[in-house]
C-alpha cells in the first residue's frame, strides 16, 4: 500500500459518524404519589380490585420496565409509596330510625319542590350516604340530596390522594318531578335506599306519599240542556226532573249544591216580584212547581240551572232548562179525545161479541 493520498490543496472532504448512546439505567421508577389510601369491606373474596397503583420510569425498554410487588427492605433500583389499606368489619350499613315514613303532597304543588320532613339515615362510622329511589314511579318522584355544599361545589369536587373528596350527606328529599293527580292515584307508595359511599352497604325504608285534593274539578252536569213540559194546572210543589251534577273532588270540593235563575231578561217571572213560578232542591236537584202558572203570560220559560262545589274557591257549572208550559183548555180536549176512542174501541168489540154469540145460538 502506498501512502494516502491528501486532497488537492484547496479541496473538501466530508464523513458520517454515528455515536450509539447505550442506557445505563440511571432513573429510578417514580410513583404518581407519595402515598395511596383504600378502603374495603370485610368479608372481601381474593382477587378483588382495591387500589391501582401508577409509576412511571424515563430510562427506555428494557430498563424502563416496571414491574409491581410489595417488598421488604430497600431493593437497589426501586421506588416506594405508602400504601394504606383501611378493612372495615361489621356495623357499615346506614340504619333507619323509622320503619317508614309517611309524607304529603298537594296535588297542584310545584314540581321540583322536596317534600317534607326530609328523610336521614343514621351513617355507619360517621361516613357519607347518598339517597336513591329504588322503588316507586320514577315518572313522578325522584330523590335529592342535602349536603353542606352547593350544587356547583359538588360538581367540581376535586380529586386528592387518588380519591373523590365527597360533600357530607345529611338527609335525602323526596321531590316531585311532574305533576300529581289526586283524581288518579290518592297515594303513592316509595322506597327510598341510603347507601353507604365507602362500602357500597345500603338499607331501604318504605316511604308512602299521600296526595292531598285540591278543588281542581268542577261539576259537571249529565246534560247541557234540559227539557220538560208541566200542565198549566199543576199543583205548587209538583215534581218535574230531578237534574244531578258530579264532581270527582272529595270533602267540600266535591260537595255539590244547585240553583235556578231566570235566563235574560225576557223570561218570565210570576207570583211575587221577581220569583220565579219553580224551584230546586240545593241539595236533591229535584226541580219542582213554586207558584202559580199562567200559559198566557209565558208559554215556555227558559232558565239557568247552577251546580256549585264548596270548595275554596267555588268552581261551577251551568246548564240550561226549558219548561214549556200546556194549555188546560188543550188538555180538556186531548183527554176527551182519548175518552171516546177508548169508549168506541170497547163500543166495537162489544157488538162483534155479541154478533158471534147470536150466530152460535142461532145454529
Amino acid at each position: 500500500m502506498g501512502e494516502p493520498r491528501l486532497p488537492p490543496a484547496g479541496a473538501d472532504s466530508t464523513a458520517t459518524v454515528t455515536v450509539e448512546v447505550t442506557n445505563e439505567n440511571d432513573c429510578p421508577p417514580q410513583f404518581s404519589q407519595a402515598a395511596y389510601e383504600a378502603e374495603v369491606l370485610l368479608p372481601t373474596a381474593a382477587g378483588v380490585r382495591v387500589l391501582v397503583l401508577e409509576a412511571q420510569d424515563a430510562d427506555g425498554p428494557p430498563a424502563g420496565a416496571l414491574v409491581f410487588d410489595i417488598l421488604e427492605g430497600d431493593p437497589e433500583g426501586a421506588s416506594e409509596a405508602e400504601v394504606s389499606v383501611r378493612a372495615w368489619g361489621g356495623g357499615a350499613t346506614p340504619r333507619w330510625p323509622r320503619a317508614h315514613y309517611e309524607l304529603e303532597a298537594r296535588e297542584d304543588a310545584a314540581p321540583g319542590r322536596a317534600l317534607t320532613p326530609t328523610l336521614q339515615a343514621e351513617p355507619p362510622l360517621g361516613r357519607a350516604l347518598i339517597y336513591t329511589l329504588h322503588e316507586g314511579p320514577a315518572e313522578l318522584f325522584e330523590v335529592h340530596f342535602e349536603t353542606d355544599r352547593s350544587a356547583e361545589q359538588i360538581r367540581s369536587a376535586v380529586h386528592k390522594q387518588n380519591r373523590v373528596v365527597l360533600c357530607a350527606v345529611f338527609a335525602g328529599a323526596v321531590v316531585p318531578r311532574a305533576a300529581l293527580d289526586y283524581e288518579a292515584a290518592r297515594e303513592h307508595r316509595l322506597g327510598v335506599r341510603a347507601t353507604d359511599t365507602v362500602s357500597g352497604a345500603f338499607a331501604d325504608v318504605t316511604v308512602l306519599v299521600r296526595v292531598l285534593d285540591v278543588n281542581d274539578c268542577a261539576p259537571r252536569f249529565e246534560r247541557d240542556e234540559y227539557r220538560v213540559s208541566v200542565r198549566e194546572a199543576a199543583p205548587v210543589g209538583a215534581s218535574l226532573l230531578t237534574v244531578q251534577a258530579a264532581d270527582d273532588d272529595q270533602g267540600d270540593n266535591g260537595n255539590v249544591t244547585y240553583s235556578l235563575s231566570a235566563w235574560g231578561s225576557g223570561a218570565a217571572t210570576v207570583g211575587a216580584v221577581g220569583a220565579l213560578p219553580f224551584a230546586v232542591g240545593a241539595h236533591s236537584g229535584e226541580v219542582t212547581v213554586a207558584g202559580a202558572l199562567d200559559r198566557e203570560q209565558c208559554a215556555e220559560h227558559h232558565l239557568l240551572l247552577t251546580a256549585a262545589d264548596a270548595g275554596q274557591p267555588a268552581l261551577h257549572t251551568t246548564a240550561h232548562l226549558f219548561i214549556t208550559i200546556r194549555s188546560f183548555k188543550k188538555e180538556e180536549h186531548e183527554e176527551i179525545e182519548l175518552y171516546l176512542l177508548e169508549f168506541a174501541r170497547n163500543l166495537f168489540w162489544l157488538q162483534f161479541n155479541k154478533k158471534i154469540i147470536d150466530k152460535i145460538q142461532s145454529g
